[in-house]
Parts: structure tokens; C-alpha cells; sequence
């Protein structure tokens, strides 16, 4: 069918245009169109999730076994899949099922091209490190499932050291197999990059007044040795 279109009439008096009960026929003539046609799907069980794409239990478990065999014959049949494709990456460098990611290099942006305000970094980068507070960890089970041990940050106290390199935790809607709504954590993170230059500064400036210590060693014991001692 095709869309219907309602009447306005004359603008802005509305003389001539269609009657209430007309434009809301086509308006319901329109919506049932939609929600009995080829997008039903994505209009039905998620509501407001109309982005969700949905695919077959089947082309699932045949990929997922391909991931756990690492069988490259199966996965090159999936090299026109949307499935294939994420799981083509997940195999070369990517994400795994334990939420970790791989892959031969990381590269942030870092052109100039993309940047204003430049100036160097005028904070004590040293005092800054001391500040960070490293610790050993575990993950909770119901966020991952490991029972291995990790050295690192919290985004809380990173923030309080370098505000800009972390971000809040917050919560998201979500749904269940169900369709029912629930809230989703999604954890605050941090920006590794930014810790890396505080670091590289730091060592630079340490690195400096060892020289300077060098330099004032080497100049004491040239005169100890022109007095003899």
C-alpha cells in the first residue's frame, strides 16, 4: 500500500484539508503498513532497541565453533557474513570472549592536524606518578569470570590525579532474553595513553637531574684528585 498522505487544505485556515477522523485513518493505515511489513521485526520485542539486529541460534553456534576450533576453512565461509567478519577479527586480533583485546599495534590519533592549545607539559610529572596508587586485583564474578590476578589502576583515583584521563561509571538500559529492562553497569575506564606521557615526562626530568648529580659527582672528584685526596 501506499503511503497516504493527509491533507493539510488551505494554510494556515485548514479549509478543504481532510476532517480528524480521515487523517487519523491514514495515520493508522500508515503505522499498520509498518508494523505488519518487512520491519516488524525490528519493531516488536525491544521497542524503543529498534537498532537491534537479531540473528539465527544456528549461524551462531557454527561461528562461535569455528572461533573455538580456529578452523580457517570455516571461517573463510563466513567472509561475507556480518557474524564472519567480528569473528574473522576476534581470531586475527580483537576481542575475545573474556573481554580482552589484541592486536599488533594500538594507535591513538596523535597528529597535530587534529590538535590545538599545544604547549608542554608543566606539571611535576614525578609528583604526579606518586600520586597514582597501584594495586593488585580481581575482577568480580558477576562482571568476569577469571580467577587471574591483575596489576593496575582505579578510575576513581585516576581521575583525582588526572582528571581528564578516566571516565564515570554509569548505567544503561538493557534488556534480558526476555525482553524485560533492566539497568546495565558500564564501568568507568581509563585513558592508558595520557598515564604513558606522565610517565615518559617524569622519566625525562628524572633523567635530567641524574645527569646534573653526574656532572657535579665527576666535578667533586676531579678535585679531590687535583687536592690529592
Amino acid at each position: 500500500m501506499a503511503k497516504q498522505t493527509i491533507n493539510l487544505g488551505v494554510i494556515p485556515t485548514g479549509v478543504g484539508g481532510d476532517t480528524p477522523r480521515s487523517a487519523n485513518t491514514k495515520i493508522n493505515a500508515n503505522f499498520d503498513e509498518v508494523y505488519s511489513g518487512e520491519f516488524s521485526p525490528l519493531l516488536s520485542a525491544r521497542g524503543a532497541s529498534l537498532g537491534r539486529l537479531q540473528a539465527s541460534s544456528s549461524a551462531i553456534t557454527t561461528a562461535l565453533s569455528a572461533v573455538d576450533g580456529a578452523n580457517e576453512a570455516t571461517f573463510a565461509t563466513f567472509t561475507n557474513h556480518g557474524i564472519g567478519v567480528y569473528l574473522n577479527s576476534i581470531r586475527r586480533g580483537g576481542w575475545d570472549t573474556a573481554g580482552n583485546f589484541t592486536a599488533t599495534s594500538i594507535n591513538p590519533i596523535s597528529t597535530s592536524d587534529v590538535k590545538d592549545n599545544l604547549e608542554g607539559y608543566s606539571e611535576d610529572a614525578c609528583e604526579v606518578l606518586d600520586r597514582l596508587v597501584v594495586i593488585n586485583y580481581k575482577y568480580r564474578p558477576e562482571f568476569l569470570e577469571t580467577d587471574k590476578n591483575y596489576v593496575g589502576f582505579l578510575q576513581e583515583n585516576v581521575k583525582s590525579v588526572i582528571p581528564d584521563a578516566s571516565t564515570d561509571s554509569y548505567f544503561m538500559e538493557s534488556f534480558d532474553d526476555d525482553g524485560n529492562s533492566f539497568k546495565k553497569l558500564i564501568p568507568g575506564n581509563i585513558d592508558s595513553t595520557q598515564i604513558l606521557a606522565v610517565s615518559v615526562r617524569s622519566h625525562q626530568r628524572k633523567n635530567r637531574r641524574i645527569k646534573q648529580l653526574e656532572q657535579i659527582v665527576s666535578s667533586l672528584v676531579e678535585r679531590l684528585d687535583a687536592a690529592g685526596i
